[in-house]
């Protein structure tokens, strides 16, 4: 996952040097978003928050590219129980 979300911030950034709204990475971003619910839930709490944290970046970069709040949270589903 690591991989693609790597990927995909890179599509952000190519976009945004060549003075393009980065529309082109929402569906990249997207799919690590909904890689993320798939992810099994643990006990740990340094777990929880990571992957809390890595859905922030997530929302935080579908916003970069031309999405409002409400839309990028929208866009990645809620992690499975």
């Amino acid at each position: 996952m690591a991989r693609e979300l790597a990927a995909a911030v890179d599509l952000v950034a190519d976009e945004l040097h060549a003075d393009r709204m980065a529309a082109a990475a929402q569906p990249a971003l997207i799919a690590v978003g909904m890689a993320t619910s798939e992810l099994p839930r643990g006990e740990a709490l340094s777990v929880e928050v990571m992957l809390a944290q890595l859905r922030a970046v997530i929302t935080d970069l579908l916003m970069l590219t031309g999405m409002d709040q409400l839309e990028s949270t929208d866009a990645i589903p809620p992690p499975r129980a």
